[in-house]
């Protein structure tokens, strides 16, 4: 049986063109040789195939789901377009209680999420169509508390917002009644500062009381002001959730929803005061797992990844990451779930505060997975995000610096991964540093919907020229000799001789 070491190195793509691209101005020896040298396939990152709708980019959580599972996992986003897209939601037992509810008592429903198209957090489209189905059912009063983008999304959020008010006027129905950025309502890194700041906007009313919110965000674009950082914001003199109303998180993902979720609905919280009244109820449309918050939604979509399907078989494994990419080798890959696999070991590196591009956390990432190669388990999981985060927020020095930094490890790793009669597996979630620039010369910054590579440094074996994301787990079982579960049993494999 061969030994895996899976590398994922988030943000990068194939891109044949020069201009905007990264990975050719950084010129990665290491990364370049492998490529070239041993039998690769180009994966499909978006689309039906994976569970998404066409066009739209996958993100960290969706890929490492994709890679576990070995099948396509409907996404959040389209369960939301499909089951909102459709009268069936007004007949949502819970839906129809909770309408009626307000109604009786004259309390508010209010809803809060990311006004966006981006699709990673949340969609425009089915926000649109749940407030007329709101009107369909009859409900009395609705408030709307908006989130501003700026990450999934670059287009002006203004757009958004009259989007909104379009449709309220359109049903008759709904107030926006606040405005607040995702930095602060959608933290996702414990900066529990930016999450009051929040809070404090739904429970407290503290926000600048203005007017007119176009206005306002103007103010913020001449200031440089970008959308995920726009200060919290009230559009009437009273925005807060009251005794008896009913608050509704209409937001999917779940890593930038359980901090703030947290806060509002744990009553054991205790990080900072949270000015809750009593009697509020709070719901959100998908179950987030381990919180307990009632969903309107159900997915119903069950599947066995393949590290379960490994500890079933009694294979060691190991899992390596760093804090900003950890729950994507472990809950995500393992399918939404956190339970603890007997015969795996986690391995979370720790990211210095003062560590220049990461670079130090990178040697430490480096250092474990070679500890890890010579421990001999059966598969190793890595993964190296600091190629997409640097493209984020970095400059091109940085960034070109960065990928070379990487190259380095990739270097070092393959080098124990040979020592130790291992095959290494390199592959991306999405890519990022390959398309700097859009096709109209616009710096972009963030996911590409481009195709990944996918390297097997194994001469003697044969794989398709494409692929998607849901046909590594059968492959690496097909590769290892392993039958496949009968939850992957239909999936095709990247194997040449399976045609």
């Amino acid at each position: 049986m061969n030994k895996i070491l899976m590398m994922i190195i988030d943000g990068i793509g194939i891109n044949n063109k020069e201009d905007g691209n990264f990975l050719k101005k950084a010129e990665l020896n290491n990364l370049s040789d492998l490529y070239n040298e041993y039998p690769h396939s180009i994966l499909t990152t978006t689309g039906d195939v994976i569970g998404l709708p066409d066009g739209v980019p996958v993100n960290e959580e969706i890929a490492h789901v994709a890679f576990g599972a070995g099948k396509k996992v409907k996404q959040d986003v389209t369960i939301l377009n499909e089951t909102l897209g459709s009268t069936l939601i007004e007949k949502n037992d819970l839906l129809i209680s909770i309408v009626k509810k307000l109604n009786k008592s004259g309390g508010t429903l209010h809803l809060a999420g990311l006004v966006s198209d981006g699709r990673i957090s949340s969609d425009i489209r089915y926000i649109e169509n749940f407030i007329s189905h709101l009107h369909n059912m009859g409900l009395e009063r609705l408030y709307f508390h908006a989130i501003t983008d700026g990450v999934d999304s670059k287009t002006d959020c203004i757009v958004f917002l009259d989007r909104l008010i379009d449709s309220f006027n359109d049903n008759s129905l709904g107030k926006l009644v606040s405005i607040c950025g995702r930095s602060y309502a959608m933290d996702k890194d414990n900066n529990w500062n930016k999450t009051k700041v929040y809070t404090d906007l739904l429970f407290n009313g503290e926000g600048a009381r203005i007017r007119k919110f176009d206005n306002a965000l103007e103010t913020c674009k001449k200031k440089n002001v970008p959308d995920n950082l726009i200060p919290p914001i009230k559009l009437i003199d009273d925005p807060t959730v009251k005794s008896g109303d009913i608050f509704l998180w209409l937001n999917f993902q779940v890593e930038t929803s359980r901090q703030v979720l947290k806060a509002i609905s744990d009553s054991e919280f205790t990080i900072y005061p949270v000015n809750k009244p009593e009697n509020m109820e709070i719901y959100t449309l998908l179950e987030v797992d381990n919180m307990n918050i009632d969903y309107l939604i159900d997915d119903n979509d069950e599947f066995y990844s393949i590290g379960t399907y490994f500890n079933d078989l009694r294979l060691t494994q190991a899992r390596i990451s760093s804090k900003e990419r950890y729950p994507m080798v472990t809950y995500f890959f393992d399918g939404y779930k956190n339970d603890k696999l007997d015969l795996c070991d986690t391995y979370l590196i720790p990211s210095l505060q003062e560590d220049y591009l990461f670079k130090e956390t990178l040697d430490n990432i480096t250092k474990q997975t070679i500890k890890c190669i010579e421990k001999d388990y059966n598969f190793i999981l890595v993964n190296i995000p600091y190629a997409d985060i640097i493209a984020r927020y970095g400059n091109e020095e940085q960034l070109i610096e960065t990928l070379r930094n990487i190259d380095d490890s990739v270097g070092k790793i393959f080098e124990a991964v040979e020592d130790n009669f291992y095959k290494m597996i390199i592959t991306s979630s999405y890519g990022n540093v390959e398309e700097m620039v859009d096709g109209v010369g616009v710096e972009h910054k963030g996911t590409t919907t481009n195709p990944v590579p996918f390297i097997v440094t194994d001469s003697r074996l044969g794989l398709k020229n494409k692929g998607d994301l849901t046909m590594v787990a059968p492959t690496i079982l097909r590769y290892m000799d392993i039958a496949l579960p009968k939850q992957m049993s239909q999936m095709r494999t990247l194997l040449e001789e399976e045609g």
